[in-house]
């Protein structure tokens, strides 16, 4: 029935979430995203006896890496996107997988909203790591702006490049009234007041200077 299928899918995305929890759990640092060979071969039989299509067992596989995004890669999860609007054409989902579907897309996309409004406490200029992983995330979410599975499920959502401009400002506004807030706790005698409006100026372009050498041109080239 409907119902039992559903429920099979469910149940396999719980499988996965078992698998890539524990392979998560042993790995040191960001995990690759690879699964071992036995935990593909049950994933892979429990599909078959299933019945699950490409688009159900993509959606699956979306559904459980992006629920463990702070630990997986972000270039496992562009895979996994490309891969899901590979098959969307082709097949079509329930109303409830879509529903499932357009969840795990607005989670994705708050979760790296948040991300991207504390920037460059993240993901510093001069870790290489860091930038990378702030490159590729935003490749997701330029992806995620395109994709027809998105717009489909998610069709009253805001242009995604519009959120994250917004990130920008929030995350701009929060850093400068924490610069400001150092500055306001001051005495009040004239000397000690303009040295700190110059520190204040000084950090203003620092973080200009550091914005237009390192994220700029990031941001501009991903959305």
């Amino acid at each position: 029935s409907e119902e039992d299928h559903w429920s099979n899918i469910r149940q396999q995305e719980r499988l996965h979430s078992v698998f890539i929890g524990y392979e998560m759990s042993q790995a040191t640092g960001i995990w690759s995203g690879e699964l071992p060979h036995v935990a593909l071969s049950i994933l892979h039989q429990h599909a078959i006896q299933a019945d699950m299509t490409e688009l159900q067992l993509a959606t699956v596989r979306w559904l459980a890496y992006s629920r463990t995004q702070p630990g997986v890669d972000p270039r496992v999860l562009y895979k996994l996107l490309t891969a899901l609007e590979n098959t969307w054409p082709v097949e079509v989902l329930s109303r409830e997988e879509e529903e499932w579907l357009a969840n795990s897309f607005n989670i994705f996309l708050d979760y790296s909203l948040q991300l991207i409004k504390k920037h460059r406490i993240l993901f510093p200029p001069h870790h290489r790591q860091s930038m990378s992983r702030l490159e590729h995330l935003l490749r997701c979410l330029g992806l995620l702006s395109s994709m027809k599975a998105y717009w489909k499920v998610c069709p009253f959502n805001k242009e995604v490049r519009g959120e994250i401009i917004q990130s920008l400002k929030k995350g701009t506004q929060e850093w400068y009234e924490e610069q400001h807030k150092g500055m306001a706790g001051m005495r009040a005698d004239p000397d000690t007041r303009i040295l700190a409006l110059v520190k204040l100026i000084t950090a203003f372009i620092v973080d200009l200077q550091r914005g237009i050498d390192y994220y700029n041109g990031l941001f501009e080239s991903t959305n």
